[in-house]
């Protein structure tokens, strides 16, 4: 697999505030749903000039309150998966305590302060935040308003 220049950054750690759009999803696996949220947002991206940013989990929220590892794929062949298709930046949330409880605004001010997100891609039953509270309404009004 051919690697690219893609920059891993570790959630609230490494900050980079350059215009971005990002995809956001836990991405278990990249079947063909997903490979449309990430092609689609390598295509935006490039109509309008943004660096691109693919955003995950370091484990499904339920895996967590589970204490279990169901993964379908390692977040190490998911990063090479991801580089290889030409994404500029690459971050995981690290899921624990503090992380769920965000709220969907806490999460969507952080990836737009701290990270330059201005515009996301997800798919159609995407949820997030504490309780699964934000979904596509609550990401169009956040975005719209900025």
């Amino acid at each position: 697999m051919k690697t690219k220049i893609m920059k891993i950054l570790r959630w609230k750690k490494d900050f980079d505030s350059t215009p971005k759009i990002a995809c956001l999803g836990f991405f278990d696996g990249l079947h063909e749903g997903h490979l449309k949220v990430i092609d689609a947002t390598l295509v935006i991206a490039h109509e309008n000039n943004l660096l691109s940013l693919f955003f995950t989990l370091s484990k499904s929220v339920s895996d967590y309150f589970k204490k279990m590892n169901t993964k379908l794929m390692e977040n190490k062949v998911k990063q090479e998966l991801i580089d290889a298709r030409g994404f500029n930046y690459y971050l995981e949330g690290v899921v624990n305590d503090e992380f769920i409880y965000l709220t969907a605004h806490q999460f969507l001010t952080i990836l737009q302060e701290k990270y330059g997100v201005q515009k996301v891609v997800v798919g159609q039953d995407f949820s997030f935040g504490n309780k699964r509270a934000g979904n596509v309404e609550t990401l169009q009004d956040f975005f719209w308003q900025r």
